[in-house]
This record gives structure tokens, sequence and C-alpha cells, in this order.
């Protein structure tokens, strides 16, 4: 027997439950996390929001430039690009964990950084590079 804590279910249990959610079709995995929060249903993409975007998509993706080792020739409006859609998988990756998303959170902001740099690696090695002094 598994011990377990008190309000807590058995180690087991859980492992079970992972091993069911992984094997399910994709689609019934959203309907598996359990009951949906309706905060966004309806929102509406206003100006503050597309303006927060872009600075928030630029310091994740500056973020992204900073951990990737020397130097990369791509511009700034690709920085930004990376670090938006950056910003918008690490938060989906924290749906999927069921962490709290609104406000800030540690691990979103880590899911997010590391999709910065992946992107920063993969645009850089793909990005043609500046032909020298002409």
């Amino acid at each position: 027997m598994t011990p377990s804590r008190p309000g807590h279910p058995p180690l087991s249990s859980l492992v079970v439950s992972l091993i069911d959610f992984v094997g399910m079709p994709f689609s019934e995995r959203f309907a598996a996390c359990g009951p949906q929060d309706n905060r966004t249903e309806g929102a509406d993409m206003t100006i503050g929001g597309i303006f927060t975007a872009i600075i928030f998509g630029a310091i994740i993706g500056a973020l992204g430039r900073l951990i990737v080792p020397g130097k990369q020739n791509m511009p700034i409006w690709l920085t930004i690009v990376i670090g938006i859609v950056a910003a918008f998988a690490g938060t989906g990756v924290a749906h999927l964990f069921n962490l709290k998303t609104s406000g800030w959170n540690f691990w979103e902001t880590i899911f997010q950084v590391a999709f910065a740099v992946v992107g920063v690696y993969l645009v850089t090695a793909f990005w043609p590079k500046k032909s020298g002094g002409y």
C-alpha cells in the first residue's frame, strides 16, 4: 500500500491518472482537466492589451536572446514576435498543468522564457547571416 498524506490521493492513483491522460486523444484532454474557468469567455482585445502583449513580448524575447550564447543576427521585430509567441505558448503549457495564470506566476514565466530561448535558438540557426563589411 502506498502511503498517502491526509487529503491527497496516493501516488499510485496519480500515476495511473497521468497515464490515462497521456493516452487519451488530444481533444479530450481539455475536458479531462476539470471544470473550465469562464473568466476569459467573451473577453475583447483592447488597444491596451495589444500594447501590453508587444511590451511583454519584447521583454520575454530579450530574455531569450540574453540566455542564448553568441551573437544573434536577427532584427528586433523578430525578437518581439518570438517573445509574443513564447508568451502564448508558455501560458498554454501553464494551463495544461492547471497553474494559476491570472497575475504573475513563477512557472508560467519560466515556461515563457524557455520557449523564447528555443525560438531564438531556432531562428539564429536558420536566419540568414549578414554579409560582412559591404
